[in-house]
Formats: structure tokens, sequence, C-alpha cells
């Protein structure tokens, strides 16, 4: 591959990360011929670097994996290690982080194993089923945009997504009911010093787990976690000014 076609993949990955596109609008932002579009993206979607639904192009799984792999490798993800085994260790199931890549929340199983275990993988959560996704849309205009689309193309009422909105920021953190009756997932965000959320703190909690802890026991180990998480970010980000060399 010559490096022009080289450079088209990387305008074409950082084009939909901003949102899914047609071959169309991928053409005619980024100069690309149709014909010549067509066959790169066809390329791209036979790699798993993007997929292809409705006519649209988004990330496929295998960017999406490379995401989650930087992020996990990350100030975050190395951030995140002591609280999550903490987080596991309280609550006797794994401390996850979710974070929002391409309009999807994808959740770093391994993050509890370090930084850099070639075991982790990515999971992808719904936006407006799931505890860390609901935190995205309750936070995120992005993510609340793209719940709020697919509720109107699957005929969904708009008006629970907006009481679940209000109750997740009222109280700080989210609790769904996710998978088998009795189960349940728990998030809290972590939000960095402009007020932005960088990630959420998650744990999906069995029967089991919910009937030791509680659900405020688990409440409390979750936000615990992500005060812990955003503590150390704070910390590193402090000795990170302190270490730039003053202007002029």
């Amino acid at each position: 591959m010559d490096h022009t076609r080289l450079e088209r993949v990387f305008d074409v990955l950082e084009y939909v990360v901003l949102g899914p596109a047609t071959v169309s609008e991928v053409s005619r932002d980024l100069h690309i011929p149709l014909s010549s579009a067509h066959d790169l993206l066809q390329a791209m979607v036979k790699t798993d670097l993007l997929e292809l639904a409705s006519k649209r192009y988004r990330t496929g799984p295998r960017a999406t994996r490379s995401s989650t792999a930087l992020l996990r490798n990350s100030e975050v993800g190395q951030a995140a290690v002591t609280p999550l085994r903490e987080l596991a260790r309280v609550t006797g199931c794994p401390g996850r982080i979710a974070f929002l890549v391409a309009g999807r929340v994808v959740r770093a199983d391994a993050a509890t194993a370090g930084p850099c275990s070639r075991e982790a993988q990515a999971r992808h959560l719904s936006l407006d089923h799931t505890a860390a996704g609901l935190l995205f849309v309750a936070w995120d205009d992005s993510a609340r945009r793209e719940a709020l689309s697919k509720r109107r193309a699957d005929g969904n009422p708009r008006g629970t997504l907006d009481h679940a909105v209000t109750r997740i920021r009222t109280a700080g953190h989210s609790v769904v009911r996710e998978g088998c009756p009795g189960c349940a997932g728990v998030a809290a965000p972590v939000f960095d010093a402009s007020g932005r959320m960088v990630c959420a703190v998650y744990i999906h909690a069995t029967p089991m787990v919910v009937a030791a802890c509680g659900r405020d026991g688990l409440v409390r180990a979750v936000r615990t976690a992500a005060d812990q998480l955003r503590g150390r970010l704070e910390v590193t980000h402090s000795a990170e000014v302190r270490r730039r060399p003053e202007a002029g």
C-alpha cells in the first residue's frame, strides 16, 4: 500500500469517529473520488476497521479494540488499576472502566489485570439500557443525541429516557437491572477538572453479589472507586503541570 492510500485510511477513521457517514459524504468531505472511496471503505469493512449499517459506515470492532487498548494504556487506564482492584476486593466482582468511543460505550474488561494486559478485551455496552451507557447519555451531549436517535428509529418514547437522565444527574450515579433477574449494573462518573466526563467506573453484579453487598453498598463502593480514580488523575495532572517548562 502506498503512503497516500495509508493516509486515506487514517483520514477515514478520523472522519467516521465523529459520526457514521455514507460513501458519498466520505467522498465529498475527504475529496476522494467516489469509486475510490467505495473501494477503500469496503476494504476497511473486510478488515473490521469499519462496519456498515443502513448505508452508513462507522468504526468497526478492530478499530474500537485498538482505541480501547490505547485508552487502557493511557493515563486513565494506569490510574484506574488500584481503585478497580480495591473495588473488586470489596464487592467480589470485577471492577471495570467504560469509555465513550465513536458513539459507543466500550467496557475495558481487564483493567484490574493491569494496563498492559494482552488478555484484555473490549465489549460494547448499550447506550440507554446499561448503567455505564446511561451515565454517558446523562452527561455527554453526543451520547444523548445518539440514544434519542435510536429511540426515534425504534419507535420508543423519549420521556422515559429524559426521566432517567434527570434521575441520574440528581443522584450522581446509575443503577440498572442488567441481564438475568436480580443482576444489577452500577456505575459512577469520573470527571476531569473542566467538568467533562472522562470515563465511568462500572460493575455488573450477580444476584449473589447484590444480596451480599446490598444496593447501597454497591453504590458506595463504585462511587468510592470513581472518587479515587478522579483523585489520582488530578495528582497526575498536577505533576505534569509542574514538569512543564515555564514560558519565556
